[in-house]
């Protein structure tokens, strides 16, 4: 899998070691992890032998609550600036935790800019848990402001991973869907159990050697009761057996070093942050650890600090309240002793048994250690995971359902819980959920069965209204006595059982460059209007139609010999499409030469690829035509082995003659590499530029000369200024800002450019097909 992780913070390793990182590491072993946070400036660093993107940002932790406010505006912002810069552009799944809720709109970007679902670690349910430590009011726009984000958040989440049962019942009464929500427990990575520090440690932070130490780390916020603690610390500071040791960031503790400096108070240690080793120290030598939340709570919490207590064999004395059943899970295992945060006679009651009973500490400790090693470690996150996100079993379900949608292939699914969220999300990615629906309608449930049915309507009310007009504009020209041929899409549409259910983005025709006059006329008459002219190629638009006229078939005079094939003797009229079209044999050919000119610059969509396995599977194919067309234009390896993709994505039924087998150097390296997952982008900058250089004809392509670009307007922009001459002062000054912009980005990046060139001309003069 490849994926993509989401977070407010992520600090180096030697720093802290969090429940995080551990998951980002053991996911690493076999799949491909990606991090991006925000700290306090932009870097780029690899950790344990990941990528993490770091993007500075206003501060989220340890700040005032306006300031964690604005923060979490502007949050989205500082992950969506960093997202648009990364490398890979294709990811399996994204990972993401709260708070904030406000991280929501960053996870729809990614959702759609990658094409994936969204996994919610739900760790603090906000914003309720600020209503209850009266941070603002219920009735505020603070309070109203989140609580849209957070539902926001739980419709943007496919999945939902909660700690606990009453996390999950807490999350389905707030508004998350129930089908999308599961435990997902806190895990680390636990080793061996640790060893007991020496004296030499206490002696070095002056812990009194026979005291029993009492440490409580992690965060010192207000969820974490530290007026308890600190009045716990107060009550007993007479008392020699204890010792406390408070390690951690927040503002919070201050509070605990002004009671420290009034009472004089020699049982306590505090620090901020410590490094990951010398807070390990600190654990070794300690001998309970301390696990507080304030009483007001209405939501349950899960501190993750319990872990790190376990890993180190300590009982745990917990004071929380009354909403989160952490007291029931430590009390089952056996693992310490839990009471309400409100009663603190209880706490000390509680802490003064395990000081008194030694043994009592060590078979708790010994019944933590057990319990994280079994139930807790990390592998069992990453074994969930892997289970729900099997990328190979979802693109078979696909394969499977696309089969069935194209060639009635019959269907059956079982793809558990989640499996149609997931399957929901891949159809999604590639334009295909419509066309899907009649194969899953008998195996939808009522949550997902309206998302379907809307996609479908909506695109089919698209379709038809886009067909209506293509072959109304068709006729006209027909009419006009144009010919025209019409290409790929319009070409292999009626093949589709549902044609109405295909998205089509485009009509594409290809014409006589003398009949252009003739048909801008006419289509100026039907409303259309010119709004992209590049060398052999004019786009016109009108409404919801984009006609994408061609005078050349190409612009690589190589693939440019398939011209010979199209032509009024060739082609036959065809009146359901309102134009002429090629022989199946022809319109294969042009399809396996566009997919050549473009797969490795753009990589090729499923759309492309269905409708190559409607056109071998329902018409009768010329083969030693097609093989000979391929090899005209030197691309019999390439046809080859788009064919047998073909073969291997969709189960083309139909025994194809293939003249010769596939080459490796191309199927292995290259073509195959780009279509390792249902995806068709390319993966590297090294395919990008080779497949640039493919489309130029192997010549790099050289820029237009300054002068030219800043005085000259572009030809589409021309054809604008002739209707509207009022507008020609205003196109030209955006047009020299345009050309001025361009200029100074090449002078700026004019090292990386150069160097761009040479790799491509390096590239085009080694690459062969």
């Amino acid at each position: 899998m490849r994926i993509l992780y989401l977070t407010t913070v992520f600090e180096k390793v030697e720093f802290t070691s969090t429940i995080y990182a551990d998951l980002m590491r053991a996911l690493s072993q076999s799949h491909s992890v990606t991090v991006v946070a925000l700290g306090a400036c932009t870097e780029k660093r690899i950790q344990d032998g990941y990528p993490v993107y770091t993007q500075k940002a206003m501060p989220y932790y340890n700040t005032s609550l306006m300031k964690k406010g604005m923060a979490s505006l502007f949050l989205s912002s500082y992950f969506i600036r960093t997202m648009k810069k990364l490398p890979d552009s294709s990811f399996d799944v994204i990972l993401f935790e709260t708070p904030p809720p406000t991280i929501w709109r960053a996870v729809s970007f990614a959702k759609k800019k990658f094409g994936c679902p969204a996994y919610l670690m739900l760790k603090d349910i906000a914003p309720q848990n600020g209503v209850d430590l009266g941070m603002y009011s219920k009735h505020s726009l603070v309070y109203h402001f989140f609580s849209h984000a957070e539902k926001k958040l739980y419709r943007t989440a496919d999945f939902i991973g909660c700690m606990s049962e009453a996390n999950v019942s807490c999350a389905a009464a707030r508004g998350a869907n129930p089908e999308r929500l599961e435990i997902f427990q806190n895990t680390m990575e636990v080793g061996e159990k640790k060893p007991r520090g020496d004296g030499a440690i206490r002696h070095r932070y002056h812990i009194p050697e026979n005291a029993v130490v009492c440490i409580c780390g992690g965060n010192m916020g207000r969820p974490q009761a530290l007026p308890f603690l600190t009045d716990a610390i107060v009550a007993l500071k007479d008392d020699s057996r204890f010792f406390f040791v408070l390690a951690g960031r927040g503002k919070e503790k201050e509070q605990t070093r002004l009671a420290k400096e009034k009472y004089h108070l020699q049982n306590v240690l505090i620090f901020d942050a410590l490094p990951q080793q010398e807070y390990d120290e600190l654990l070794s030598v300690s001998d309970i650890g301390l696990v507080l939340l304030d009483p007001r709570f209405t939501v349950p919490n899960y501190p993750s600090r319990i872990l790190k207590y376990m890993q180190y064999s300590l009982p745990i004395v917990a004071a929380t309240d009354d909403a989160t059943d952490l007291g029931t899970m430590i009390e089952k295992q056996q693992i310490g002793l839990w009471g309400s945060s409100s009663d603190l006679s209880g706490f000390i009651s509680h802490l003064t048994l395990l000081a008194e009973n030694p043994e009592i500490r060590t078979q708790m400790g010994a019944n933590g250690f057990r319990y994280v090693s079994e139930e807790l470690s990390v592998s069992k996150s990453v074994e969930l995971l892997e289970g729900l996100f099997d990328v190979q079993a979802r693109a078979e379900s696909f394969g499977m359902l696309m089969q069935n949608a194209l060639l009635g292939t019959p269907v059956s699914l079982s793809l558990g819980k989640y499996g149609m969220h997931l399957l929901y999300a891949t159809a999604v990615r590639h334009k295909t959920e419509a066309l899907l629906y009649p194969s899953v309608a008998p195996f939808l449930k009522d949550d997902l069965k309206g998302t379907w049915e809307s996609a479908m309507q909506k695109t089919v009310i698209r379709q038809i209204n886009m067909q209506a007009q293509a072959r109304k504009t068709l006729l006209a020209l027909h009419e006009a006595d144009i010919f025209i041929i019409a290409l790929k899409g319009l070409v292999a549409l009626p093949l589709y059982p549902h044609p109405e259910l295909r998205y089509m983005g485009d009509a594409d025709l290809l014409i006589d460059e003398k009949d252009m006059d003739k048909i801008d006329h006419v289509l100026q008459s039907l409303g259309y209007r010119m709004t992209v002219h590049e060398g052999h190629e004019y786009v016109y638009n009108q409404g919801v139609l984009d006609l994408d006229i061609h005078t050349e078939p190409f612009g690589n005079p190589k693939y440019n010999r398939i011209r010979s094939y199209l032509t009024k003797d060739t082609c036959t009229f065809d009146s359901a499409v309102g134009a002429y079209v090629p022989p199946p044999t022809v319109s294969l050919l042009y399809m396996i030469a566009h997919g050549a000119k473009t797969f490795l610059s753009k990589g090729l969509g499923l759309k492309y690829i269905c409708d190559i396995v409607l056109m071998v599977q329902k018409q009768d194919i010329d083969w030693e035509m097609l093989w000979r067309g391929l090899s005209d234009m030197e691309l019999l390896d390439f046809g080859i082995c788009l064919l047998h993709l073909c073969e291997k994505k969709l189960g083309i039924t139909k025994n194809i003659p293939y003249p010769q087998a596939p080459k490796g150097t191309l199927s292995d390296r290259l073509f195959m590499d780009c279509f390792s997952s249902w995806a068709g982008a390319p993966k590297s900058l090294v395919q990008f530029y080779a497949g640039a250089a493919l489309s130029q004809g192997f010549t790099p392509k050289k820029p237009e000369p300054f002068l030219r670009r800043l005085f000259s307007l572009r030809p589409a922009d021309r054809a604008y200024a002739k209707k509207h001459p009022a507008l020609i002062p205003l196109l030209w000054l955006v047009h020299l800002f345009c050309a001025a912009k361009e200029r100074l980005f090449r002078l700026t990046h004019k090292k990386e450019i150069h160097a761009h060139t040479a790799r491509r001309t390096a590239l085009a003069k080694n690459l062969k097909l």
